[in-house]
């Protein structure tokens, strides 16, 4: 059995015994990243009206806060995942996770709508590493009859932390300044982090495939064209109109 700080490969679907002893606290970790991931999917929709009024975001801005996030998680999710199979799950789901903590705590320095794009750009890549390896960690923590009720548990994570999200974000609003709503992950990710490291081992596959660049690039190419389908800003800031459409300017 390999224990946390060791190195093991994927377990035979037939053991009996998981790769970590205490598999049912350990699965506090990738659980927990999962459902920040969920929550900062949506905790900003409630935010949109005070953003717009705080740092004065036109309607573009506005809709890069959001897709500034989706995007690098889309477009990274398999290729991390990939890359997470050939050095290491736990390495790379750490480092999802150190990455997203930096992405909210950039929001102590933005004063401008370009700086919380960047955040968010940030914390997208970071949950583009954070999902896949820890949906492909939690089976491999646990044996076979156990398996199920584990990959219940995660999922579960990431969708209550869903409709988390817009409650949560509504009552940091109401009581503290708009980057609490960013800063509200931290301390879940230290949680996560410290879960990784001290109870998790490593784990890698090694007969994982190569990371396809080539595919990776080709679905890349139609970020461009979603782009354009983004309404141009009117000249001023704030939220309040949008140009004409596509190739305005």
């Amino acid at each position: 059995m390999a224990m946390p700080g060791t190195t093991a490969t994927d377990p035979s679907s037939s053991g009996n015994s998981g790769l970590v002893r205490n598999r049912w606290l350990a699965l506090v970790a990738p659980v927990f990243g999962l459902m920040i991931v969920g929550l900062d999917a949506t905790i900003l929709t409630v935010a949109l009206p005070t953003l717009a009024t705080e740092l004065e975001a036109t309607t573009t801005e506005l809709q890069w806060f959001t897709d500034g996030y989706t995007l690098p998680f889309a477009g990274l999710l398999l290729p991390l995942g990939v890359l997470g199979d050939r050095i290491g799950r736990r390495l790379v789901l750490i480092g999802g996770l150190l990455l997203f903590g930096v992405g909210s705590l950039m929001v102590l320095r933005v004063d401008s709508p370009d700086g919380l794009i960047i955040a968010r750009i940030v914390m997208g890549a970071g949950a583009a590493a954070i999902t896949p390896l820890a949906l492909s960690i939690v089976p491999l923590m646990f044996p076979k009859e156990e398996r199920s009720k584990a990959m219940a548990i995660a999922t579960a994570g990431f969708a209550l932390g869903l409709p988390l999200g817009p409650l949560a974000g509504g009552w940091l609003l109401n009581n503290f300044w708009w980057g609490s709503i960013l800063l509200i992950g931290i301390p879940v990710i230290i949680i996560a982090v410290i879960g990784m490291l001290v109870l998790v081992p490593e784990t890698r596959d090694p007969n994982a495939k190569r990371i396809d660049l080539i595919g990776a690039g080709a679905a890349g190419r139609h970020v461009p064209p979603l782009l354009l389908r983004l309404p141009c800003p009117a000249e001023g800031r704030g939220p309040r109109t949008t140009g004409p459409g596509p190739g305005c300017g």
